[in-house]
């Protein structure tokens, strides 16, 4: 009752009036703040698991690469074991 009567009923509605205002800055401010940390954050993340996936890939690039090698090494083994054998039957 004291501010009320100090301030008069007008004063009450700037009052209230400001308060609001100041209260939705706020609120912008911290959405805006805490948007930007979740975007940083998110980010932060993304470039990880890229970095995982990119890992990841090289990892099944060698692992191929070397099932190919000793894939091509037991055809040609296999075809030298085959000629072998054939010229020893020829002869």
């Amino acid at each position: 009752m004291a501010l009320k009567d100090k301030l008069s009923h007008d004063g009450l509605i700037e009052l209230d009036s400001a308060l609001d205002t100041a209260g939705h800055q706020w609120r912008e401010q911290v959405l805006e703040t805490a948007t930007d940390r979740f975007e940083c954050r998110v980010a932060q993340e993304m470039s990880a698991v890229r970095i995982e996936i990119a890992e990841s890939r090289l990892s099944t690039i060698r692992w191929v690469a070397g099932l190919l090698i000793a894939h091509a090494g037991v055809v040609i083994g296999t075809v030298f074991a085959m000629m072998t054998f054939l010229v020893n039957a020829l002869k």
